[in-house]
């Protein structure tokens, strides 16, 4: 490709589901060119109370097909006879102000521990009411992707956030950004970047 500049993107809310988001952004960012773009999009929230805590449990806990999704590892990878009714969800203010921090966890609901079976054969012991994290998630409030994006040395460009629209009476919505480099950046640092030395071979 040359020169041409590439935008690089990160649907779907996927940087959400990184245990540490900012240095998976600050990561993708090195290499990035100066004349490079960087759309995002993430899930957004409008509050971080006790009930907007409960509604992104909901919105997660009412949908079958999600607990399917999240569980499709298990039924990949272990032997486990899985019940949809074990499949709980939690969530927690990340930070003072970040975002819903949610967590998709399996639950040994039986009453007797259980022994699992693994791919390469191996067993392990799960006891009952332990847990395994299936999934992380995040709804993130507009001061908080905006935080990850500056401590990423990124800039937005222009975003589309659909809890700003008129119409929209939810707490919860999307969030679409387009990043670019901040102009704060050194020429010099930009001429000795990663992105440039990837390029370059």
């Amino acid at each position: 490709m040359g020169n041409n500049p590439v935008l690089f993107s990160l649907l779907g809310n996927t940087l959400a589901n990184f245990e540490n988001d900012t240095e998976v952004l600050q990561i993708l960012s090195k290499l990035m060119r100066s004349e490079d773009k960087f759309l995002i999009e993430v899930a957004a929230t409008k509050d971080l109370n006790h009930q907007a805590l409960q509604d992104a449990v909901n919105e997660y806990d009412n949908s079958k097909s999600f607990k399917e999704f999240v569980t499709s590892s298990l039924l990949q990878h272990t032997d486990l006879d899985i019940d949809l009714n074990s499949v709980f969800f939690e969530s927690s203010i990340e930070k003072p102000d970040k975002a819903i921090l949610l967590k998709a966890i399996y639950r040994n609901t039986t009453g007797n521990p259980d022994k699992v079976m693994l791919l390469d054969r191996s067993i392990i012991n799960f006891a009952e009411q332990d847990t395994i994290r299936l999934y992380l998630t995040r709804k993130y409030t507009r001061s908080g992707i905006d935080k990850v994006i500056s401590q990423s040395k990124l800039s937005i460009i222009d975003r589309l956030n659909t809890l700003s629209e008129p119409d929209n009476s939810s707490r919860f919505g999307m969030d679409l950004i387009l990043l670019g480099s901040k102009s704060t950046v050194r020429d010099d640092e930009k001429n000795s970047s990663l992105a440039n030395s990837v390029w370059n071979h």
